[in-house]
């Protein structure tokens, strides 16, 4: 008799936590907006019949780090396929409402490099110049799973505003976003807007690398130039028109694992002037993410497509989730890139990249990391901090 009572309050247990968690491991469905937060229309069987009910349906958006598609990965990608750099990585990019990444160099056929970057300085070292055909570049962002890329950094104006003009009206004939360079000064400098599961996901980039003849003016192609006061206001206009804001931010010392006090100085101003998540490049490595009063900032993604060699390798995709305007939970997905080319690790090889990020990070405050299956887990509210894999 004791045997059948437990065996029947074990089966209630389970069953009960089965439909408490069904929501969260069904297919994303119908998406509604309700009072600012995201739904989505499930059936869970319950009473001996489906019901369908709304649940909770985050709002994930995904960020990379540098891609560069020139140099020696445009010859891989012509004998192994347009689809080469992103093989191995399209199915997280394509999972989630939208994809953000760095382009470290136009989509151009214009020979004309940029002065200031002469053949004398390339071959000291001293300058480096990258671009991709328009035949190759146009196939491989395709490829890419990428939602939207960032402009504003220190090559793609290496092929001078012809290659930038180029660059957009290819992202424009493929519909592909991009923020943070423009065809003049008005539009390098204005944030964009995209939309991600009915959420207004507001982008504003930045870049602190400006080589000579690449900032934006008026009536010339350029990048947008980092302006501590410019990048306040546009966080304000943006919590006005958008749901989220974002600011990413082509900044830092090369091979540095630590950003600098600069750098954290003006990531804080972003959160504390609205932006719930700030974005960093250039450094080509890892950097630490910091959880600072309600928002985050993941310093550096480092490389992410890139063939930069063994020192520069070991990378993540961040997944970032909203609930109502703000950050439900981020999680971290080490990646290994193999001859330029990302692609997910395991085990060893995973732990050893997390340990690196938690590392990284521990100089910058305390973070309550969970890790499973691989993944880092940075939880913002236990309620909702599930999903499926």
């Amino acid at each position: 008799m004791k045997l059948k009572i437990y065996f029947r309050f074990v089966f209630s247990v389970i069953f009960s936590l089965i439909l408490f968690f069904l929501p969260y491991l069904t297919v994303k469905a119908n998406t509604l907006s309700l009072d600012g937060s995201e739904y989505k229309k499930v059936k869970i069987y319950q009473n001996g019949s489906f019901k369908e009910i709304k649940v909770l349906d985050p709002t994930s958006l995904v960020f990379v780090g540098d891609v560069l598609l020139g140099s020696r990965m445009e010859s891989l990608a012509q004998q192994n396929g347009a689809d080469f750099p992103f093989r191995f990585v399209r199915p997280y990019l394509d999972s989630v409402d939208l994809s953000v990444a760095n382009l470290e160099n136009p989509i151009t056929d214009c020979t004309s490099k940029t002065p200031g970057k002469s053949q004398e300085s390339i071959e000291d070292g001293r300058n480096y110049v990258f671009k991709v055909s328009k035949e190759l570049g146009r196939s491989a962002v395709q490829n890419s799973g990428i939602d939207v890329f960032s402009l504003a950094n220190n090559h793609v104006m290496d092929y001078q505003g012809q290659g930038l003009k180029d660059t957009i009206k290819i992202f424009g004939s493929e519909g592909i976003g991009y923020v943070g360079a423009g065809r003049n000064d008005s539009e390098a400098s204005s944030p964009r807007i995209f939309e991600a599961n009915g959420q207004k996901v507001g982008i504003a980039a930045y870049s602190m690398v400006v080589p000579p003849l690449s900032a934006a003016q008026d009536g010339g192609a350029g990048i947008n130039k980092f302006d501590m006061k410019k990048m306040k206001e546009d966080i304000s206009e943006l919590t006005e028109k958008a749901d989220i804001v974002v600011v990413v931010l082509h900044w830092g010392k090369e091979g540095s694992n630590y950003p600098g006090s600069y750098q954290i100085d003006i990531a804080h101003a972003a959160i504390d002037a609205g932006a719930n998540l700030v974005v960093g490049h250039h450094p080509h490595v890892l950097q630490g993410i910091e959880v600072y009063n309600g928002g985050l900032i993941a310093y550096s993604l480092g490389n992410f497509v890139f063939t930069q060699g063994f020192r520069y390798n070991e990378t993540a995709v961040l997944y970032v989730y909203f609930l109502g305007g703000k950050i439900q939970r981020a999680e971290v997905k080490p990646i290994l890139i193999d001859n330029g080319q990302p692609r997910p690790v395991w085990g060893i090889q995973a732990d050893a990249i997390n340990n690196k990020i938690i590392k990284f990070s521990n100089v910058l405050g305390e973070i309550n990391w969970n890790d499973s299956q691989d993944l880092l887990y940075i939880p913002f509210d236990f309620r909702t901090s599930f999903r499926s894999f």
